[in-house]
């Protein structure tokens, strides 16, 4: 199953996702380039807690996908670090769209290590 899915983008997935909601709170930016975000918002848009879209929100942008309006609160827009980030995104938008379950299965089926998990929480990445 996991075949029909683009080598490049399972590798992506398995480095950037470890979880549906980040895919999910990734595509609705994505989706909506020129809107800022705040945590309350992306909670009530993905039926989360605050705390919890605030987390997923910071670890996206240590990835390099959002970029932040040091305001109170912190406001996110869709901004990919570079273009190849961005049609790496496109791409697995387009997988995400075509084969939804293929990849929830591929998310959730990876060999989590709670250290590694725990860790990545904290992620910061240099600005480029």
């Amino acid at each position: 199953m996991a075949d029909e899915i683009p080598d490049q983008i399972r590798q992506f997935i398995a480095e950037h996702f470890n979880s549906v909601e980040q895919l999910e709170a990734l595509l609705l930016l994505r989706a909506d380039p020129g809107r800022d975000w705040d945590a309350v918002q992306l909670s009530q848009a993905l039926y989360t807690q605050p705390v919890a879209a605030a987390m997923r929100l910071a670890d996206l942008k240590a990835r390099g996908f959002l970029t932040v309006a040091e305001s109170s609160p912190p406001r996110y827009r869709y901004q990919p670090a570079n273009p190849d980030l961005g049609s790496r995104i496109d791409l697995l938008a387009e997988v995400y769209r075509e084969r939804r379950v293929t990849v929830i299965t591929l998310i959730y089926s990876r060999p989590i290590d709670p250290a590694q998990a725990f860790a990545d929480a904290f992620r910061l990445r240099k600005e480029s």
